[in-house]
């Protein structure tokens, strides 16, 4: 339980855009392309934008642990 807590403060110290992409892709199970359509952008930035996000949640983690 504690881990899923600090996963959920990992999530929620991005930026909401990304936060919101980085939960679409990994939590929902969206790809790259439907997230990047339904936000009207290409997939490559979508792509970028979760990667980032992951980086930096594992950063936050290994700050925070």
């Amino acid at each position: 339980m504690e881990l899923c807590i600090r996963l959920w403060n990992a999530l929620n110290s991005l930026p909401e855009i990304q936060g919101r992409r980085v939960d679409a892709h990994l939590i929902l199970g969206k790809s790259y392309r439907e997230i990047a359509r339904n936000e009207g952008v290409d997939k490559s930035v979508v792509r970028r934008s979760v990667l980032c996000g992951i980086e930096s949640m594992k950063k936050y983690l290994r700050k925070n642990l």
